[in-house]
């Protein structure tokens, strides 16, 4: 099968929102542009990571993060046209290296915190699993990648075992 043309023009869908460096709004930014992203995956703009790595940096804008933005614009430049080893715009290494540099500034670090916080308040309400798993897969799964300080009778929610009267 050949390879679709690359798109070119405007993008579809609608624009993440601006970041302006609000932690607790990072995932919501990250998913608008992930939608963005995979809306527009045969565009120029986002099949190439040079690119889609400028693109979301000109959507990182405000007085908490524009210096941060100046310095990750110099990086990709300086990436792209240095004379020994320059790095392609079609590189991985353009969007790997941004976003991995933006969630070590913006990611939220308390959500691990917060999310054992949710797990040591739950509590099983008669027979009724769905209150304690409902909240368990909304405030934990999604908020936290990290979940190793889980003990293992926490993991196994063992207390989810019902009993045989």
């Amino acid at each position: 099968m050949a390879t679709p043309t690359r798109q070119t023009g405007c993008l579809h869908g609608i624009k993440p929102e601006i970041f302006t460096g609000d932690r607790k709004k990072v995932d919501v930014w990250k998913q608008q542009f992930q939608t963005y992203w995979v809306l527009n995956d045969n565009h120029e703009v986002m099949a190439t990571p040079y690119y889609r790595a400028v693109l979301a940096l000109s959507l990182i804008r405000g007085p908490l993060v524009n210096d941060w933005v100046s310095d990750q614009i110099d990086i990709l430049w300086n990436r792209l046209t240095r004379t020994v080893n320059p790095v392609i715009r079609d590189e991985d290494e353009h969007w790997n290296e941004f976003i991995s540099t933006f969630d070590a500034a913006f990611s939220d670090s308390t959500k691990a915190q917060q999310a054992h916080v949710v797990l040591q308040q739950l509590t099983i309400r008669g027979n009724d699993l769905n209150s304690y798993y409902m909240p368990l897969c909304s405030n934990i799964w999604p908020k936290s990648q990290d979940m190793t300080w889980l003990t293992l009778e926490q993991y196994t929610c063992s207390q989810w075992v019902s009993r045989k009267d």
